[in-house]
């Protein structure tokens, strides 16, 4: 069962090289400037008790340029504390692809 004070971070990164943010505590996605990842990140991160795992989710359009996932997933592991940056874990989101019809 999940656990209900969880929160779901997730950062999305659009085609045209926009980025999304979403909490988990609404479906709406906030539009943020990329440079503006980390101080929007920070807050709730260190909101989150010592014994929750810190996860960050990364999801990206297909077009995305793989140096911008990559990118992006550095400058969110550049908020932990921690010396090897082990305390924010960042996952990738995959999109499945859809079957298509014979």
């Amino acid at each position: 069962m999940p656990d209900p004070n969880a929160s779901q971070l997730t950062v999305k990164v659009k085609n045209d090289m926009s980025i999304a943010f979403n909490d988990g505590s609404t479906e709406q996605d906030t539009p943020i400037k990329a440079i503006d990842i980390a101080s929007t990140l920070r807050p709730k991160l260190e909101a989150m008790q010592a014994n929750q795992d810190k996860v960050v989710f990364v999801e990206f359009e297909e077009a995305v340029p793989w140096s911008e996932v990559v990118g992006t997933m550095d400058t969110i592991r550049s908020i932990a504390s921690d010396i090897n940056h082990d305390d924010i874990k960042v996952a990738l989101k995959f999109k499945e692809e859809e079957a298509k019809q014979p």
